[in-house]
This record gives structure tokens, C-alpha cells and sequence, in this order.
């Protein structure tokens, strides 16, 4: 009660967004109510109706009401910069007031909150404020300065989203809008890291499109910014980490001081073609005889390769796939039935120990999947299989290691030629890998796999297809309404619920 009596006492206290809650506060505690009135009358001096009615004269005498509104508003704007402090604002005492949504909708009021900001990044009531605007109006990310957004992912997000979608969409992108998101992009040191990591991941998603050397083109000028700012070191550092060239220092180091100077120099050439070469020569020396290269020892030297050069793993990977997508290798006394096991599991091994590599491996599934498809058209029908169940079975092993999506678009693709074992092999393996509550990419994703199939016959081939189909039928139906799923997929969708999978 005497905070209340004391807030009461100051100027204007009238005025005050929580003089109701005091007044009731002090009445409850037994205070005279003619008091209390002569009290809020006495320190009561009307400064904002004065100012009011001085704005209301100006009008009067001829000026412009918008010229005096701007004037009265640009005084109070630089009143607030001036007196704002964190130390005065409590956050949990305002608790969402309602002056705070009025200034939100207010698209001048809203350019004072994106100003203070950046002045003050930690303000509790500005992040409150900002975050109130991104649910009510969104946020106008031209209009939030380098210091707010590098503090705040979704005004960063926002702008960077934009200029990417402007740049790798073919649209021209002015040279000021580029050094704006570089100088974004280099505010900090986290918004560098989250950038370049970012940029990786979607050059590696877009490889061999248009998108993949933009992000690149991109990667390398804020590169080059965080250098002009003190930071190249460090920079470089992250960025070998992040791509595995802190394993291979002396390959890194030559790169980088080629890079670096732009000016290349016989030390590191001649290191660098060293280093290859004798890479090189070890992956010759594994496999030159493919008869010999699968005893006990020789596979043995192959996982040790692997493991310590991803230069020799990608060597022995390709080399692996150029055997693979031979249709000879697949017809009687083409190494088939000798081969076929441990070049999987040298792929299985590539993969696994370097992430990187599953492009590699994508691509080269897809040629094995065509290799199949030829045998089968010059009447080779076993081959065929025996090809395809390669490719299958790679692809749900890289399903296995999370590249969940992507694995299942190329097996749809595929769907349609499989025999009834390969699409119940193939449903199986992915339901018996997943467990709910599933993504809406992942139920869409699936769903079009099943739709690409003949029928869904293959799926009563044994007890565990139906039991995990009855599963998913049980889930889709549980999940009304909170998956969008297309148009075009409803027909899959009602015939997996009017299936008996029991």
C-alpha cells in the first residue's frame, strides 16, 4: 500500500497505466476516498491535454494538422531516446500494456521501437516489443537496423530469406543491397558462423544448379568482408572445420595461401601435386586387380584407406560405382555373385565415415537404377533385379542415415518398375526405420511413394508389411487435419483407410 500511495503522489499520477489498480489498492487498505481524490487533484497538471490543446490552436490558426501531428511526435520521439533506460523498465510489472499494442499498429511508433533496439539490444520491453510485432504485423526487416537483426534470428532470417530468394531466383540484386547483407552478415561473429554453415548445407542440397553457385559466390564475399574486418583467421578457421580441412592441414595451408595472396606459387603447387599423386597411386594399388582386391587382406587395406584419406575414399567410392553401373558386370560370369557384397559394404563404409560423400553416392544409385531398367529392356529380367536390388538397398541405407526425403523421392521415382518384393521391401524398411508423430513433409513424401506403386498387393505380402501399415493407417487417421496433404494425394490416403491390413 505505501508504493501505491507513493506512485499517487507523483505528477499527473492520474495518468499512470496502473492509478486504477493503486486506487483500488489503497481503498482496500482503509484509505478515505475524498482524500484520494483531492490528492490526484492536487498533483494533477495536465501537461499531454495542454499539449493537446496547443495542437488543436495551431490548427485553428491555419496550420497543417498533419505538419503539427509530425512535429508533436518528433519531439516526443527524441524525448524517449533521450530518457530511455533499462534500469526504469520493468518488464514484469507493465505486463503487455496496452499503449504498447497501440504504438505496434502505428507504423511511425513501430520505426521508434526499431531504433531503440539498436540502441539497446538487452532492453527486456524492446525484445518484448519487437517479438510483438513479428506476431502481429511482421517484421519489416529494411527497417531493422544491423544490430538488431544480427541480435534477433527472426529479423535476421527474414532479411537474409529475402535476398536469397532475390539472387537465386535470377533477379537483379543492386550492389548497395549486397554490401548491406554482407555487412548483416559480418555484424558478429554468430551470424557469420550461422551463415557459412547455413550456405554449406544448401549448396550441398542445390549441387550441379544454379542456386549451389550463387551460395557459393556468396560464401566467398562475406569471406572476404570478415577479413576486411580483423577477422580472416578466425574465418578461415571455421570454415576449414566445417568442410574437413583441418584434417588435411598441409592441403589446407597450400590452398589457403594461393587463396589468400590470389597468386599461385611452385612450393605449393608442388605440394599439392605430391600429396594427390600419392593418394592417387594408393587407390590404384587397392583395386588394380579385382580378383585379388576382395581377400581378406586387401579389404582390410581398403577400410584402412578409407578411414585415414576421404581423397582415397571418394577414389575407391567411384571406383566401386564405375563396376556398378556395368551391365556386364551383372550377367552370368561378370563378377556379380563374387563382387557384389563387398563393393556394398565399401560403399557403406565411404558413406558412413564421410557424410559428404552421400551426393557421390546418390548420383550414383540413380546410374545403377537406369543400368537396371536397360537390362531389363534387352530381356535380361533376373539381371535386372539384381541391379535394382543394389540400388534399393544403398538407397534405403542413406534412408537409414537421415537422408530421409531425398532417399524416398528416388525410390517413388523408381516405384512404379519394382517388383512386388523390392515395394515390399522398400515400404517395410522405411516404416520399420520411422516411428510417429511424422513430419507433414515425411507423411506427404511417403504417401506419394505409395502412390507411384501399381497397387498396394505388395503390401500384404507378409505379416509385418500389414501390421506396420496398419499402424500408419491407425496414425493418418488419428492426425485428421493436421498434416496438409494435397489434393492429389487424398485418393492414396482413402485406399490406405478402406484396406483391411489385418
Amino acid at each position: 500500500m505505501a508504493e501505491a500511495m507513493q506512485r499517487l503522489q507523483r505528477g499527473d499520477s492520474v495518468m499512470e497505466p496502473k492509478a486504477f489498480e493503486d486506487l483500488k489498492a489503497c481503498l482496500l487498505a482503509g484509505q478515505e476516498p475524498s482524500m484520494l481524490v483531492e490528492q490526484l487533484s492536487d498533483n494533477y497538471h495536465g501537461y499531454a491535454q495542454m499539449a493537446n490543446l496547443l495542437c488543436e490552436w495551431h490548427c485553428f490558426l491555419g496550420d497543417d494538422r498533419r505538419a503539427v501531428d509530425r512535429e508533436v511526435r518528433g519531439y516526443l520521439k527524441s524525448m524517449i531516446i533521450k530518457h530511455f533506460g533499462l534500469e526504469q523498465i520493468d518488464l514484469q510489472q507493465i505486463s503487455n500494456p496496452r499503449w504498447l499494442e497501440q504504438m505496434i499498429q502505428d507504423p511511425e511508433w513501430r520505426d521508434l521501437i526499431y531504433e531503440l533496439s539498436e540502441q539497446f539490444p538487452s532492453s527486456l520491453l524492446i525484445s518484448f516489443a519487437m517479438e510483438r510485432i513479428s506476431q502481429q504485423v511482421g517484421l519489416e526487416a529494411e527497417k531493422a537496423g544491423a544490430e538488431s537483426a544480427s541480435s534477433k534470428l527472426k529479423i535476421f532470417n527474414s532479411v537474409l530469406k529475402e535476398t536469397l530468394a532475390d539472387m537465386t531466383n535470377g533477379k537483379e540484386v543492386m550492389p548497395e543491397d549486397l554490401e548491406a547483407l554482407k555487412s548483416l552478415i559480418c555484424h558478429s561473429e554468430h551470424t557469420f558462423v550461422y551463415v557459412v554453415a547455413l550456405f554449406r548445407q544448401l549448396a550441398m542440397k542445390h549441387k550441379g544448379e544454379f542456386q549451389e553457385e550463387c551460395l557459393l559466390r556468396l560464401s566467398e564475399e562475406i569471406r572476404v568482408e570478415i577479413a576486411k574486418r580483423g577477422k580472416g583467421r578466425q574465418a578461415e578457421a571455421f570454415c576449414n572445420a566445417i568442410t574437413g580441412a583441418v584434417e588435411y592441414p598441409e592441403v589446407a595451408m597450400a590452398i589457403g595461401s594461393m587463396t589468400s595472396t590470389k597468386k599461385t606459387n611452385p612450393s605449393d603447387i608442388s605440394k599439392l601435386y605430391n600429396i594427390y599423386t600419392a593418394e592417387i597411386e594408393k587407390v590404384q594399388a587397392l583395386t588394380k586387380d579385382e580378383n585379388s582386391a576382395m581377400s581378406p587382406e586387401t579389404l582390410m587395406a581398403l577400410r584402412e584407406g578409407i578411414q585415414q584419406c576421404e581423397i582415397v575414399s571418394v577414389g575407391i567410392l567411384l571406383w566401386v560405382g564405375g563396376k556398378l553401373v556395368e551391365e556386364s558386370f551383372y550377367l552370368p560370369g561378370g563378377g556379380h555373385v563374387r563382387l557384389a557384397k563387398p563393393y556394398q559394404q565399401m560403399m557403406e563404409h565411404c558413406v558412413l565415415i564421410y557424410p559428404a560423400q552421400r551426393e557421390i553416392l546418390l548420383e550414383m544409385l540413380q546410374k545403377i537404377w537406369d543400368v537396371s531398367l536397360q537390362l531389363g529392356g534387352n530381356g535380361n529380367q533376373e539381371e535386372k533385379v539384381l541391379a535394382g536390388d543394389i540400388a534399393i538397398d544403398n538407397m534405403l541405407f542413406l534412408f537409414e542415415l537421415g537422408s530421409v526425403l531425398r532417399a524416398m523421392r528416388s525410390l517413388a521415382r523408381w516405384a512404379p518398375v519394382m517388383t512386388p518384393e523390392q515395394q515390399h521391401r522398400t515400404v517395410t524398411e522405411i516404416l520399420s526405420c520411422s516411428l510417429p508423430p511424422f513430419s507433414s513433409q515425411f507423411v506427404s513424401t511417403f504417401l506419394g511413394l505409395l502412390q507411384k506403386m501399381p497397387s498396394l498387393d505388395a503390401l500384404q505380402l507378409s505379416a509385418e508389411s500389414k501390421s506396420l501399415m496398419k499402424d500408419f493407417q491407425t496414425y493418418l487417421e488419428g492426425s485428421k487435419g493436421k498434416h496438409d496433404i494435397d489434393e492429389d494425394l487424398q485418393g492414396i490416403v482413402k485406399e490406405i483407410s478402406s484396406t483391411s491390413w489385418s
